[in-house]
């Protein structure tokens, strides 16, 4: 009996594990108002993202759209209650898709230019699942590359010392 007990307490977290880890991303609806972006810009006061739109020159391919939303994330928005979760002079390598999945491909010097904490690497990563799965609905996965590599986090001084795991591709649906 002891043995069922646990055995149904382990099938019960990990059915709580994966609802928590497969929270769904907006379905979409881009471009918002035909020519406007839809940006997740973390709130000052803390929490989750808010989506601030911007009107904007949509760019035709999937690639230069993703290019110009990491570019928008890095730009400094007019409502005082959100900051840009990427610095001005983020140092973009390549963005490309290979079928759904789109890969970013930053250098080792845009991770020092990342705060390197929990909550900094979280929000990035929050940012840019957000702002991708509304603007780009047809991607399914997003993989974060370091120098056209795959790394287990965006640790600044080496691939073990981050906080949060990137060694697979983000949902974003």
């Amino acid at each position: 009996m002891k043995w069922f007990l646990t055995l149904l307490a382990v099938v019960i977290l990990a059915f709580v594990f994966l609802l928590v880890l497969r929270r769904p991303a907006h379905k979409g609806g881009a471009p918002i108002d035909g020519a406007a972006m839809a940006l997740a810009f973390p709130l000052r006061a803390g929490g989750w993202t808010r989506i601030e739109r911007r009107a904007a020159d949509y760019p035709r391919t999937t690639e230069d759209r993703a290019r110009r939303l990491v570019r928008e994330l890095s730009a400094p928005d007019e409502n005082p209650a959100v900051f840009a979760p990427l610095p001005e002079t983020f140092p973009l390598r390549s963005i490309y898709l290979d079928g759904a999945r789109l890969y970013l491909d930053v250098s080792q010097a845009a991770l020092a230019e990342l705060g390197g904490g929990t909550e900094d690497e979280r929000i990035v990563l929050e940012s840019l699942r957000r702002t991708l799965a509304w603007n780009l609905p047809d991607l399914e996965q997003l993989q974060i590359l370091v120098d056209g590599r795959a790394r287990r986090t965006l640790g600044v001084v080496g691939e073990d010392a981050g906080h949060v795991a990137v060694d697979f591709p983000i949902p974003l649906k």
